[in-house]
């Protein structure tokens, strides 16, 4: 759906600059790439939060599987700020659902809950800043809307005129031949019953 901005305002090319500035910032933040290493290490730091007994090199590989599912469509600076504050008992009821357990890792979907919530404000920012760079004035909606009303008042012109002719086409209702014809049907049905 098209956006409008308000009657009077438009964006200048300073201000569409500086918006698209903040579009490339706020994009390069939610980036999900990067390199793999460093990815890994932000799993790896969540992977030893609370580790108590021995895993072999299955288990681990498995669990860094599952972490990495989890996460690879967030960026790495969110899994990172999202150990730091499990580490740092600053997650909620309100930020997972249930209350946290800080004796024990954050399991993988806990992880994608708190990274969520920390991107969402970038998320919401980038969106309202996508809607105002593709708003079009107002002023075009009300340019649309008049060339709109033309077309339709042309189009009930042009009925209208042609209505009359269909009415000056017609034949006239001869209404005593239909009611004989209403009679007769009445009769012939009464004595068919």
């Amino acid at each position: 759906m098209t956006k409008y901005l308000p009657a009077g305002m438009n964006l200048n090319s300073a201000q569409r600059a500086e918006a698209e500035s903040e579009r490339t910032k706020i994009a390069a933040m939610l980036d999900c790439g990067g390199p793999g290493i460093v990815r890994a290490a932000a799993i790896g730091r969540i992977m030893v939060i609370g580790a108590g007994g021995a895993v072999d090199k299955d288990g681990s590989r498995a669990r860094s599987d599952n972490y990495r599912d989890a996460t690879d469509d967030l960026p790495v600076w969110a899994i990172a700020e999202a150990a730091r504050r499990w580490n740092r008992a600053e997650v909620s009821a309100a930020d997972i659902g249930k209350a946290p357990n800080f004796d024990f890792a954050p399991q993988p979907p806990i992880v994608r809950m708190i990274c969520l919530r920390l991107v969402k404000p970038y998320k919401d920012a980038l969106n309202a800043i996508d809607e105002l760079l593709s708003a079009q004035p107002l002023s075009e909606l009300l340019d649309e809307r008049n060339k709109s009303e033309k077309v339709v008042k042309g189009f009930q012109d042009l009925s209208a005129s042609l209505g009359a002719v269909v009415e000056k086409a017609k034949p006239p209702l001869d209404v005593e031949a239909i009611r004989e014809s209403g009679q007769q049907r009445e009769t012939e049905g009464g004595e068919a019953g």
